[in-house]
C-alpha cells in the first residue's frame, strides 16, 4: 500500500505523546508499505530525515504559517482572541498543506490512502480536493479540553478569553471533523463523542500504547519519598497540573509527611514554573531528560493531577508499565480501561488526592498490588506491537472500502 501520512509533529528521537505514537506507527508502516510523510519545521540535526530515509520513506517539510512564540500577557491573549481560525490551527496553514498534498499526488498518483494526524492537518480537507481515500486520527477533542479549562478558570476577565477560545475552537473543530468520513480515535471517551456527534462518519478506535519491554522496573527500587509527575510543559494542561499539585495538594500531603519530595520531569517548563520551584524547597523541576525511566524507578508514587485536557495520556501508560503506583484525576486515566482501587487510585478533589497519596505510602503492599495490576493491564491491552498491527489492518480496510 502507498500511504501519504501527514502529521504536524514528528521527530527522532521521540520525546512527547503524539511524537512517541507517530514513531511507533511509522516504524511499523514504513517496514511494510511505501510511505510519504508531510510534516512541519526543520530537522536541525538531520536525525529524523535520516531515520526516514533508511526506511525508504520520502519526507516533505513545510514551514509554520505562524511562528512559535513564547509571548504571553494581555496583548497576546487579545490577539489570539481575535484570530480565526484559532491560532493553534492557523499555524498549520490549510492552503499551503493543500498545495503540498496536490504536489505529492501529482508525483505519486497511485497513493492508496491519505492519513491526517490530528485536526491540525485534517483541516486541509476544508480547501483541498481530496479524490483519494482519507482518514483522520483524532488524538483528542480540542473543544472538550478547552471547555474543561474554562470550567476551572477563576471568575476574572481571563475567563472571558477562555470562553471565547472554547466556543471558537469547538466550532472550527466540528467544521473540520465534518469533512472526514473516516475518523480514528485513540480514546474510548472520544470514540463515544464522535459516534454521537458525527453519525455520518465511520469511527474507529486505535488506542495509545507503551513499549512494555522498554518501560519496566528491571530492578529499580523506589526511594520511599519521591512523588513524580512527567509531562511536556508547553502543553498547558500539564503546566496547570504542576501548579495545582504544588499549591493545593502537596501542602496537604506534607502536613502529614514533610520529608516528601516532588519531582516534575519534562521539557519546556515555563518561567513561572522555574521560579516557583526555585522558591520552594523540596520541589525539583528537571527540564528535558534523555531517559525518564530512572525517575520512574525512584518514585514512590506517580501523580497525574490533570484538571483539563482530553484524549489518552501516554504518561499514564508509561507509569503503569513501569510498575509505579499511580494517583490520578479522572482526566489523567480517561480512555484507559483502568479501575480505581484495582489499577490505580482516582481522586478529583485536592483533599481526596492528598489522602490517596498518603494511603498508598502507608500501605506499601496495597500500593504494590495496584502497580502489579496496572503493569499487567498495560502488557495485556496497551503494548504498541499489537496496537500498530491493528491500526495497519484498519487503514487497509479504509483504503479498500473507498
Amino acid at each position: 500500500m502507498k500511504l501519504l501520512f501527514i502529521t504536524p509533529f514528528f521527530r527522532v528521537p521521540a520525546d512527547f505523546g503524539i511524537g512517541i505514537r507517530n514513531y511507533q506507527v511509522l516504524d511499523h508502516l514504513t517496514a511494510r508499505h511505501d510511505v510519504t510523510l508531510i510534516t512541519y519545521g526543520e530537522d536541525e540535526t538531520g536525525e529524523t530525515d535520516s531515520w526516514l530515509a533508511k526506511r525508504g520513506a520520502k519526507v516533505v517539510r513545510l514551514p509554520f504559517a505562524v511562528p512559535w512564540t513564547s509571548g504571553t500577557g494581555r496583548l497576546m491573549a487579545l490577539r489570539n482572541l481575535l484570530t480565526y481560525p484559532p491560532a493553534s490551527f492557523k499555524r498549520f496553514s490549510p492552503a499551503e498543506l493543500s498545495a503540498a498534498i496536490d504536489s505529492v499526488l501529482a508525483e505519486t498518483p497511485d497513493i492508496d490512502l491519505i492519513v491526517f494526524d490530528t485536526g491540525l492537518t485534517g483541516q486541509a480537507a476544508l480547501t483541498a480536493t481530496l479524490n483519494k481515500p482519507h482518514a483522520m486520527i483524532v488524538h483528542d477533542i480540542y473543544g472538550e479540553s478547552l471547555r474543561r479549562q474554562f470550567k476551572v478558570t477563576a471568575w476574572r476577565p481571563h475567563k472571558v478569553v477562555r470562553l471565547v477560545d472554547w466556543l471558537k475552537t469547538g466550532y472550527y473543530e466540528r467544521h473540520v471533523l465534518r469533512q472526514h468520513k473516516n475518523l480514528i480515535t485513540v480514546s474510548r471517551a472520544d470514540e463515544a463523542y464522535l459516534r454521537k456527534n458525527f453519525p455520518q462518519a465511520h469511527v474507529g478506535f486505535s488506542s495509545n500504547g507503551v513499549d512494555t519491554e522498554t518501560f519496566s522496573r528491571n530492578g529499580h527500587k523506589d526511594d520511599g519519598q519521591t512523588l513524580l509527575f512527567v509531562g511536556g510543559f508547553e502543553y498547558e494542561p500539564n503546566a496547570d497540573a504542576f501548579f495545582y499539585f504544588c499549591r493545593e495538594i502537596l501542602p496537604l500531603v506534607r502536613a502529614k509527611q514533610p520529608e516528601l519530595k516532588f519531582v516534575a520531569v519534562g521539557r519546556n517548563p515555563t518561567p513561572a514554573m522555574r521560579e516557583f520551584a526555585t522558591a520552594n524547597e523540596g520541589i525539583t523541576l528537571t527540564g528535558a531528560v534523555k531517559d525518564v525511566r530512572p525517575y520512574y524507578g525512584r518514585a514512590s508514587v506517580a501523580v497525574l493531577p490533570l484538571r483539563f485536557g482530553s484524549g489518552m495520556k501516554l504518561k499514564t501508560l508509561e507509569a503503569f508499565a513501569m510498575g509505579v503506583p499511580v494517583v490520578s484525576t479522572s482526566i489523567g486515566v480517561e480512555g484507559i480501561e483502568a479501575k480505581s482501587g484495582v489499577h490505580c487510585a482516582v481522586a478529583d478533589s485536592s483533599q481526596a488526592f492528598a489522602e490517596a497519596i498518603l494511603s498508598l505510602l502507608k500501605e506499601p503492599e496495597r500500593a504494590r498490588s495496584l502497580a502489579r495490576n496496572a503493569r499487567e493491564l498495560a502488557t495485556e491491552l496497551y503494548d504498541w506491537t499489537q496496537i500498530v498491527s491493528q491500526l495497519e489492518m484498519d487503514l487497509l480496510e479504509i483504503a479498500q472500502r473507498a
